[in-house]
């Protein structure tokens, strides 16, 4: 991964560019994929094909934020119906997350369930609170 603003390269989750100190998709200057340069009109890279415009653009002419194309509303109810199995990890790209949700409801037996249950709720207050981000570092809408 490449940050959008500086073109450093960065490890696959990074949180912050230690570069420029900026989150690493809250730019267009650079593409994630490859680090090309690229300009706010691109909507895919021109060198790897990456899509570049992943979400909704809502800006003012000091800040521009990009949100994620998950929901909210999506994420908080998977969360809550079917949280047991990860499936709201699932929905927002951590399947790691996802994966160690379900293999711990599904292998116990269903032992684990109600604990890995009140995990998820505990992630639906999240979600819903605005404090959870997609797998790619995006707000949700």
């Amino acid at each position: 991964m490449y940050c959008r603003h500086c073109g450093e390269q960065l490890e696959d989750k990074a949180e912050i560019c230690f570069n420029c100190g900026n989150k690493p998709l809250a730019d267009d200057n650079y593409c994630p994929e490859c680090g090309a340069q690229t300009t706010s009109e691109m909507e895919q890279c021109l060198n790897c094909g990456k899509k570049l415009k992943v979400g909704l653009n809502l800006s003012d002419k000091k800040t521009r934020v990009l949100y994620s194309e998950k929901s909210k509303a999506a994420a908080g109810t998977l969360a809550v119906v079917l949280g047991a199995f990860g499936a709201h990890d699932f929905y927002l790209g951590d399947s790691s997350k996802g994966w160690t949700k379900f293999i711990l409801s599904v292998a116990t037996g269903g032992i684990a369930a109600p604990f890995v249950a009140m995990w998820s709720l505990a992630d639906a207050v999240k979600i819903f609170a605005g404090q959870r981000d997609d797998a790619d570092g995006l707000p949700l809408r």
